[in-house]
């Protein structure tokens, strides 16, 4: 291990501790609220676009519950989309992962959650997500992406849990080659103020967050 994963494994330890020490009762209040401000933000932003193709994540452990926001995007009519992992080889039964993101409406809320929503690293076949009505999406196509993070800072440096699967997407999704029209989507980190630290170590591949909401 490298000083700077070192580095960065400490601060994931110590601000996942903070996480975590936030009372269950506030952690709901708190993360609910910071979903509503985000869905206005989301909404004020694609205004122009009709209605928006959202990615969000399906929260797990101390994170910012996120399942209100999910809610609150199903509700207005939105498309919503949630990460899943999977093989880069379709036909390999081990190997390389990466992530991409699925859609799927209310009808199929249920299916989502017994075949991968709760799961967050559990491999998923996508050709069988598509046959069950959840089809992967390209990333071109979405119009806000809401990032989970371990721990950031005040310029906007995010500390993941150490997969790399957004550092990847977030490449992309901001690259001049994703702008559509010379516009870029919406992209912003979710997390509790007891996340933030002085200084995330940024490496080449690290890509800071434009914005980061704050529960």
């Amino acid at each position: 291990m490298t000083c700077a994963e070192k580095q960065k494994q400490a601060l994931r330890e110590e601000a996942l501790r903070r996480r975590d020490a936030v009372d269950a009762l506030e952690r709901q209040q708190r993360g609910e609220a910071a979903c509503e401000r985000l869905f206005a933000e989301i909404a004020a932003a694609a205004c122009n676009a009709g209605l928006p193709s959202v990615a969000l994540y399906d929260s797990m452990g101390s994170e910012a519950p996120t399942g209100h926001l999910v809610d609150l995007a199903l509700q207005a009519g939105w498309s919503v989309c949630l990460p899943v992992l999977h093989r880069t080889d379709p036909a390999a039964a081990e190997g390389p992962r990466a992530m991409s993101f699925v859609t799927f409406d209310a009808d199929r809320l249920q299916i989502a959650r017994k075949l991968f929503l709760g799961h967050p690293l559990r491999t998923v076949d996508l050709a069988a997500l598509a046959d069950a009505g959840i089809p992967a999406v390209s990333l071109q196509r979405i119009d806000a992406f809401v990032v989970p993070l371990v721990a950031f800072d005040a310029a906007g440096r995010r500390l993941g849990y150490g997969g790399g699967y957004y550092d990847a997407v977030l490449a992309q999704v901001m690259s001049e080659s994703h702008r559509r029209g010379g516009r870029q989507p919406f992209v912003s980190g979710l997390a509790f103020a007891e996340q933030q630290v002085d200084r995330v170590p940024a490496e080449p591949h690290d890509i800071p967050l434009p914005r980061i909401e704050i529960a």
